[in-house]
């Protein structure tokens, strides 16, 4: 009896310590290397993105951002965000090789992002702007949205100061989503068309370029909305505009860009000239329509994936643009967060029902490979890079390494 409960113990024992490296789930792919919990300032903290860059992982914690090293966990630097005597209310975190800038509800500053050290605050914050929403820096400039009172507009700014050079107003409508290289800036707009009565009749997609020295526009290439009729006959537009995630994928000499409807396009970054365009063939609003905001382009494999707010993802032929696969797993929205793709393999899908987990997807057959969850815990957004998973949960933050 004595050598059963010793036997009995040390089952225990190993049980235990699985349990504890891998998050309390079971998974082939990947395995928690480590996790802090949170002191969130409300429910809703997040939802922002975290961000690996290079070997850290920075993320929000109460006030404070936070840079972690990605493989150990351990602190490299904490800074408190206060923004015009106000506190840090969301986030979205911009890098080039030094710096990291951090744009919150009433701030945007930048800092070291190595030692943490405070480089600068712009001169306009305290003032309320987009919710945390897009911006992008490059080795330059900086690119943001000012304020939520002006939706069509967006500013270039100084990296060194944090002071404007100029302010950029769309004609194409209200900036979503910004992105630039040497070649321009690119951003994501939406312009709504309204009735006699003054109803939103139908919502238009747009990529825009400007010239990164003159802030003139360059070129735009428009998704015009489908009409589609349900099977009680009511006929609507789809929606095409873009999600304020939906960000477009620059390489070399072509861009991706997806459109809320599954529009999918192939375009010379130099002329704005379609290389192809993809549009998803609707004909199930529920089961078919996909809410779409994330495009990763596999130059290696051929491959452009593309999935969104609900269960349900496809891939194209990067050069011919024909689709090779659709997998629709339920008629139910999901998460609104973008996915995440490791860049060899795997995308992670943000899966809202039942509990807030990830559909683990192999891009080459579009399969669900595993079905992730953490116990006693939600997953409410991630960033994959490197071959780590950085995860924010409700309770804790998360980091994962790609064992697969």
């Amino acid at each position: 009896m004595k050598w059963l409960n010793i036997l009995y113990f040390l089952l225990f024992a190993l049980l235990h310590f699985s349990c504890e490296n891998n998050g309390g789930g079971s998974s082939s792919v990947i395995k928690k290397i480590w996790s802090i919990k949170l002191n969130k300032l409300e429910g809703s903290q997040g939802f922002e993105l975290p961000s690996i860059d290079g070997n850290y992982a920075y993320f929000p914690n109460g006030p404070n951002i936070e840079c972690r090293e990605l493989s150990t966990g351990k602190l490299i630097w904490s800074y408190k965000i206060v923004g015009g005597g106000r506190d840090y209310h969301g986030s979205n975190f911009s890098f080039n090789s030094n710096l990291i800038v951090i744009n919150d509800l009433f701030s945007t500053v930048s800092l070291n992002k190595f030692t943490g050290e405070f480089i600068w605050m712009a001169p306009d914050s305290g003032i309320q702007r987009d919710y945390g929403g897009m911006s992008w820096i490059d080795e330059d400039y900086g690119y943001r949205h000012p304020f939520v009172t002006t939706p069509k507009t967006f500013i270039q700014y100084d990296l060194i100061t944090g002071n404007t050079i100029r302010s950029i107003i769309s004609d194409s409508g209200g900036v979503q989503s910004i992105i630039s290289n040497q070649g321009g800036i690119f951003i994501g707009t939406i312009k709504e068309v309204r009735n006699a009565n003054n109803e939103p009749l139908m919502e238009f997609g747009t990529v825009t370029r400007y010239n990164n020295n003159s802030g003139l526009l360059e070129y735009s290439i428009k998704a015009k909305p489908r009409w589609f009729v349900n099977t009680n006959g009511y006929g609507f537009y789809l929606q095409t505009y873009q999600n304020t995630f939906s960000v477009p994928v620059l390489k070399d000499k072509t861009g991706y860009n997806v459109f809320y409807d599954g529009t999918t396009i192939k375009f010379d970054l130099e002329t704005g000239e379609l290389v192809w365009k993809y549009e998803l063939p609707i004909t199930n609003y529920r089961r078919d329509f996909p809410g779409a905001i994330s495009v990763f382009p596999d130059e290696e494999k051929g491959l452009v994936f593309v999935t969104g707010g609900r269960d349900s993802w496809f891939c194209l032929d990067m050069e011919t643009g024909k689709q090779l696969y659709w997998k629709r797993l339920s008629e139910y929205d999901g998460m609104i967060d973008p996915s995440s793709y490791d860049g060899n393999r795997y995308v992670f899908k943000p899966h809202t029902y039942g509990q807030y987990e990830w559909y683990i997807i192999d891009i080459t057959t579009g399969e669900v490979v595993e079905e992730f969850d953490i116990p006693d815990d939600s997953i409410l957004s991630q960033d994959v890079k490197n071959g780590y998973v950085a995860a924010f949960g409700v309770g804790s933050f998360y980091v994962f390494k790609i064992v697969r």
